[in-house]
């Protein structure tokens, strides 16, 4: 081991391919096999290769007020305030789901639409969806996010975007799910979530999104994911108390950037950016301040980000 590197935590379509094949049938009576040749047109439908399994009310299209059915969000009725609310701007059909940075009690206040019991009975690869994006300021970033647990709540897999780039006309997001968390276990269900986030704080009151038609893309298997150029190991001990030791081992030097995600995929902390020398070593991260829980660390680079999950206990 080359060393420790200590951060502090405190303050710092279904898609559906088509294949054409010719058959030549052979033809019998009771005397002679007399050949006959027959072409037929065989669509088949590879579901073996690709499919997508549906999220509830993926297209926006049932609405309770403005709560989306099988969705939850942060309006506050009794104070007329809807950052989440119904939109006739769909991709498909008559409905999408609009979130909106609005203003109250003197500070910005961002949208929050989550399903936090989405049935999962595949390993689906990625999460997919259409959406619009209008920030407004350039640090705004539209967060997306999907959390898979297995049957006792564990996270098995995740998947997490930011998208900063203004997009007027819809357009689709593909959100490859990383399941290099450790965890065996088949998923059972999952969360997602929908946001909007500042660069460093709060974002601006104005920033909005639109978003319609979530999927999850299934396929065959699930193709191990990895850094080219940083292995990273399990984080230990299992559970952790008040410092949470991940191994790793870089064959360049990099900078690094750690996040600890909840359940929900919800960022809770972000560690500010360091960077890290070549060969074997432990970052030690201080997690005192956590609840006790399941969490997921995110381990970013300028090139590639992964996902290890972890627990503590107290």
């Amino acid at each position: 081991m080359a060393g420790a590197f200590n951060m502090d935590l405190g303050d710092s379509a279904l898609s559906s391919g088509y294949t054409t094949v010719r058959v030549r049938l052979l033809c019998a009576d009771k005397i002679t096999l007399m050949k006959r040749t027959h072409t037929l047109l065989l669509l088949l439908v590879l579901c073996a290769s690709t499919s997508s399994a549906q999220v509830t009310n993926g297209g926006f299209e049932n609405w309770t007020g403005q709560v989306p059915d099988g969705w939850s969000n942060n309006n506050i009725a009794p104070l007329n305030l809807y950052p989440v609310s119904q939109s006739t701007d769909a991709h498909s059909g008559a409905f999408a789901a609009r979130g909106e940075v609005l203003f109250a009690s003197g500070s910005p206040v961002p949208p929050a639409l989550q399903n936090l019991s989405q049935a999962v009975t595949s390993q689906p690869s990625a999460f997919t969806g259409w959406y619009k994006f209008s920030p407004a300021s350039s640090g705004d970033q539209m967060t997306v996010s999907i959390t898979l647990l297995d049957a006792g709540s564990a996270p098995v897999a995740v998947a997490f975007t930011l998208i900063t780039a203004a997009q007027s006309s819809y357009a689709q997001f593909d959100v490859a799910i990383d399941y290099n968390l450790g965890n065996p276990n088949p998923p059972a269900t999952a969360t997602i979530s929908f946001g909007i986030a500042g660069a460093a704080g709060l974002p601006t009151q104005g920033s909005w999104f639109v978003v319609d038609d979530l999927a999850l893309t299934a396929g065959t298997g699930i193709e191990e994911q990895g850094f080219a150029a940083l292995r990273i190991g399990a984080p230990y001990p299992v559970p952790a108390t008040s410092i949470l030791n991940l191994p790793l081992e870089a064959a360049n030097s990099t900078g690094i950037v750690l996040s600890v995600l909840d359940a929900a995929g919800r960022e809770l902390v972000l560690v500010p950016t360091g960077s890290i020398g070549t060969g074997a070593q432990t970052l030690a991260i201080p997690i005192s301040e956590l609840g006790a829980g399941s969490y997921v660390l995110r381990v970013a680079t300028p090139e590639e980000q992964q996902h290890r999950a972890f627990l503590i206990s107290h």
